[in-house]
């Protein structure tokens, strides 16, 4: 069975990256183009290495080639510096990604099915991505709306699920009409042709006095 991953990227509410079981609320990656690089190499679709050449065209787009690949160099040495180089992949010059052992996302629970909110948080009300912004960055913005609205779906659907569960249980739970009446205890010392007395007998034991 393999370790679970050191550091946790939330997108279900404010993007946040932290320490696994670090209960601190701050990002360990704040400023916002490493913080929106890391997002979008752990969201593309499909998932793994991403051109780099996709990841300038949506964060640098207002830059010429080399400024923005000197923008993508520097993004990726802030998120190797904060979060250890083996979170990054690099393939030659064209290819990058997140390594999913070093680094998960609580998206991927919600992909899977089996997302649960965090403590304290209630589900109806989480924003996917809330408060991920780049500026002069549109492309990217188009990319981040979609990316809200697939997982707001993704929330709608987990939550009907978890609804549908929680009426199932309760529906168990709950005798059915005509259902036959559970078989009486036995009371020591009872002879078989004395059943009628020892019905009454239990039931004046397990019904609560009406004050009558």
């Amino acid at each position: 069975m393999s370790s679970p991953s050191p550091f946790r990227l939330r997108v279900l509410g404010p993007v946040t990256v932290s320490l696994r079981g670090d209960g601190k609320l701050e990002s360990l990656v704040s400023q916002p183009r490493p913080l929106a690089l890391l997002t979008y190499l752990a969201l593309a679709r499909p998932r793994g290495l991403q051109s780099r050449e996709a990841a300038m065209a949506l964060l640098w787009p207002q830059h010429d080639a080399e400024r923005a690949r000197r923008g993508l160099r520097n993004a990726l040495h802030e998120l190797r510096r904060t979060l250890g180089r083996d979170a990054v992949i690099s393939i030659g010059d064209g290819l990058v990604g997140i390594d999913p052992t070093h680094v998960d996302c609580d998206a991927y629970a919600l992909e899977r099915g089996s997302w649960a909110p965090d403590a304290g948080d209630d589900a109806h009300s989480v924003d996917p991505l809330h408060g991920l912004h780049v500026d002069d960055a549109a492309e990217f913005d188009r990319w981040l709306s979609a990316e809200r609205t697939r997982l707001r779906e993704l929330l709608r659907e987990a939550q009907s699920k978890r609804a549908a569960a929680d009426g199932a249980a309760r529906q168990a739970r709950t005798p059915l009409p005509g259902a036959p009446l559970p078989s009486l205890p036995p009371f020591p010392g009872t002879p078989p042709d004395s059943r009628w007395a020892h019905c009454a007998c239990w039931y004046s034991r397990t019904t609560p006095a009406t004050g009558r």
